[in-house]
Order: C-alpha cells, then structure tokens, then sequence
C-alpha cells in the first residue's frame, strides 16, 4: 500500500471544500459569474462594490487555475 503524506490529503480536502464552495450558487457563483465574496456573508451587497459585484480579476484567475 502506498504512503500518502497527510500534508496531501490535507490539500486535496481543502481543494474539494474550495472548489464546492466556488461552484455552489448559494456561494460564490452566480449567475453572471464568481461574486467578490461569499454570498451567504452577511456583509454581501448584490449590487456592492468590493462586497459584492463580479470582478474581471476573479474570472480570469479562475479560468487560468481551470486550464491547469
């Protein structure tokens, strides 16, 4: 049996909790793209600026990490 490093396991859960908080439109998703921060926050302004609106800048890091 292969030895894996808790380390790794330890990334791997908090990349799966990342990705399912990033993608769930109750959170970070929407329907014109990834908000600012969460949606569930109690700060949250659907039409905030910083605590709120998509941001370019959250597309396109998320669009690069995709097409690793």
């Amino acid at each position: 049996m292969e030895h894996i490093p808790w380390l790794q396991v330890f990334a791997l859960m908090t990349k799966d909790k990342i990705l399912s908080s990033i993608k769930s439109d109750k959170h970070i998703w929407s329907n014109v793209g990834l908000t600012a921060v969460d949606q569930s926050a109690p700060y949250y302004s659907i039409d905030g600026y910083w605590n709120g609106t998509v941001w370019m800048a959250h597309q396109w890091f998320f669009g690069k990490l995709c097409s690793i």
